[in-house]
């Protein structure tokens, strides 16, 4: 009898073993997100007990963006796969499509792995929006005049919003950072702001959408005033993430694909623009942002190499 149990139990632990043995490795491989949430959780917990109670923490904040993103984008991925297999007329097309599927699944250490990544990327994000409209509550918004003095000094005296508006004329145009006269007395961006009223108010009359950056910003605004925490809301414009992440989807598309990344920094030029010429950053804060980015690039690449056998010695 002992003997007819022994190599299932065997087995068991086998199986029990290789999971763990995967969880350890996938772990080692996102070890620096892991890591970077377990230090930044507990004091983000600790900041929520020092603020005012109606900015309330809420560590889920993110998780129902995530599975819909995960979900829009396993559809496409299958939709993309089982038509390229149809129109390079793949024998079998829907066994070869199934089996493909099982490799997402199995083992199974492969979807728990993707659960806990999905998880942690949503605490990250979810301390973030946290945090950012904190900012002005341990550090009040004070650097607002030093960056308009520091653009226009980079820019040989003139504004960057008067560079891209003589550059891109036209109706669908915005103003400079639009929260600048809430914080200065200087009202730098009121010519501008005048502009936007007047560009939204004609493209309403001729039946089209008008700036959706005056309602946004309004909300932005209202957001900051009220204490409320929700996707997306808080006011920080430095270091710009519309440009970091342009940055960084361009550095690792040029990894990738040459072409591709040069289409990648084609897309991440227009972005700068359109960040000061909609309104939303100072040009330093594109600037200071690429740079960070740049730098946090060949430093983690620099922590990659130095761990790789580490990391690869599972496989």
């Amino acid at each position: 009898m002992g003997s007819e149990t022994t190599p299932s139990k065997t087995a068991s632990q086998t199986e029990h073993s290789d999971l763990l043995s995967s969880l350890l490795f996938e772990f080692k491989r996102n070890k620096l997100i892991l890591y970077f949430i377990a230090i930044t959780t507990p004091l983000t917990l600790l900041t929520s007990l020092l603020v005012p109670r109606e900015l309330v923490y809420d560590v889920y904040t993110y998780l129902e963006v995530l599975a819909i993103i995960s979900y829009v984008s396993f559809v496409l991925w299958a939709t993309y796969f089982y038509f390229h297999m149809l129109f390079t007329r793949e024998q079998k097309p829907t066994i070869k499509f199934l089996n493909k599927f099982k490799t997402l699944l199995c083992p199974i250490s492969k979807p728990i792995s993707f659960i806990i990544l999905m998880v942690s990327l949503n605490v990250a994000f979810s301390n973030y929006t946290f945090l950012k409209p904190l900012i002005p509550y341990f550090n009040h918004y004070a650097f607002d005049l030093d960056f308009y003095y520091l653009d226009k000094w980079l820019h040989f005296g003139f504004s960057p919003w008067e560079v891209t508006h003589y550059l891109f004329p036209g109706a669908l145009s915005s103003a400079g950072p639009a929260f600048f006269h809430h914080f200065e007395s200087l009202d730098a961006y009121a010519q501008l702001m005048q502009r936007l009223e007047s560009q939204s108010e004609y493209l309403s009359e001729q039946g089209l959408l008008p700036l959706w950056m005056l309602s946004t910003q309004d909300m932005l605004w209202e957001n900051y005033i009220d204490g409320v925490i929700i996707k997306g809301s808080g006011i920080s414009a430095m270091p710009s993430l519309h440009v970091t992440i342009a940055v960084l989807m361009a550095m690792t598309a040029y990894k990738l694909n040459k072409k591709l990344g040069y289409v990648a920094w084609v897309y991440t030029f227009i972005i700068q623009i359109d960040s000061v010429h909609l309104a939303w950053h100072y040009a330093v804060d594109g600037y200071v942002g690429a740079l960070c980015v740049v730098i946090l690039w060949h430093l983690i690449g620099y922590l990659l190499k130095r761990n790789h056998q580490s990391i690869t010695q599972h496989q």
